[in-house]
């Protein structure tokens, strides 16, 4: 999960993938551009669609805030292989969509 809210931070940061840090520095952290910042913010907003009604991720919705984000489901391993009537699920996501400052998976 850690990879996948790293991941998403290219949408979160116009398109700018930066190192990654689990504690608050206080100085902004510089990356690698990797998407044009209009194609990260139309990631943003298709991603914001999720959270909506009638979205695959409603319940990740927080009252004052857009959030954005993307929902998922995988097999559970089980036996050495998977189990067919068993699932995990997943979010990651970020907010406020608009100016995200936090991403969370």
């Amino acid at each position: 999960l850690v990879q996948l809210a790293h991941a998403y931070t290219v949408f979160a940061r116009d398109g700018e993938l930066v190192p990654l840090s689990l504690v608050k520095t206080g100085t902004a952290a510089s990356g690698e551009k990797l998407l044009s910042t209009e194609t990260a913010r139309a990631m943003r907003a298709m991603l914001e669609l999720a959270v909506q009604p009638g979205g695959t991720g409603p319940r990740a919705r927080i009252m004052g805030w857009r959030v954005a984000g993307k929902t998922g489901t995988a097999h559970k391993q089980e036996n050495g292989g998977y189990a067919p009537d068993k699932f995990v699920a997943s979010f990651v996501g970020f907010a406020p969509a608009s100016a995200p400052r936090v991403v969370v998976a």
